[in-house]
């Protein structure tokens, strides 16, 4: 399951997430992630207008429309 560890690293990178390392964590690395995140207000605001933004732009309108687009040609 590398893709989990990949979305993670995107998460990480594009600052709304953590990622630990495959072979690197204990329990301890894992609580301290979790309640490090559930604390950091700043991410929660990314998330906050992550989400928003994504309510403008519904992602599974954009697939079926394109879909639809494609059948009807």
């Amino acid at each position: 399951c590398w893709d989990g560890h990949d979305n993670a690293r995107r998460a990480e990178e594009t600052g709304v997430g953590n990622h630990i390392r495959r072979d690197g964590w204990t329990e301890g690395v894992l609580e301290r992630a979790i309640l490090g995140l559930l604390a950091d207000d700043a991410m929660r605001a990314r998330l906050k207008d992550n989400a928003a933004q994504m309510a403008l732009k519904p992602g599974t309108d954009v697939a079926a429309e394109a879909i639809l687009s494609l059948i009807r040609t």
